[in-house]
Formats: C-alpha cells, structure tokens, sequence
C-alpha cells in the first residue's frame, strides 16, 4: 500500500521544487531526503514534470560557490542537465 505522500504526489502533474527541498535532498536530511527523492524519482519516471526556478538554482550555488567546492558545482550542473522531465524556468510575475 502506497503512503499518504506517494499517494498524495502520485496524481500531480507536475511538482515544483524549492530551495529547502533540494538541499535536504542533496544534503541526506531525513526524513526530508527520502520524500524529495520519490519526487524526483516520479519525475524521472515521466509521472510527472519537475519544475524548479533559476533562483533555486542559483540560491544553491552560493555556498558551493562561496566555498570553491567545484565538486559540488559540477553535481549541481549535472542534476539539472540530465534529470529528465525536469525542467528549469525563469521567474516572472506569471509563475
């Protein structure tokens, strides 16, 4: 049997990602980590479309950025390269 959150993003069409979410992720913060990424998996999977701003892109490049950590950066670069079905997108006042 599916849990309330699978069951809950099971029928979205499309999840959107903010800064906080993909920081647990990419930092292993329990039980946030594990939820993200059944979201991200369900993106992967072409469920549904991830979506994220270029200001969470960028909001998490600072500290990376800030500490010379060109590992991080690259891992960064690359998760928004080749996540399919996910998509990055400018803000604006229609977002």
């Amino acid at each position: 049997m599916p849990s309330t959150w699978t069951a809950a993003i099971g029928s979205a069409q499309r999840l959107c990602f903010d800064t906080n979410a993909l920081i647990y992720l990419f930092e292993g913060v329990d039980p946030y980590a594990t939820l993200v990424a059944e979201a991200i998996e369900q993106v992967e999977q072409g469920v549904s479309v991830g979506v994220v701003s270029t200001m969470v892109e960028m909001e998490l490049l600072v500290k990376p950025l800030r500490d010379a950590d060109t590992r991080f950066v690259e891992e960064l670069e690359m998760f928004f390269k080749n996540v399919p079905n996910l998509l990055v997108r400018s803000i604006d006042r229609t977002v």
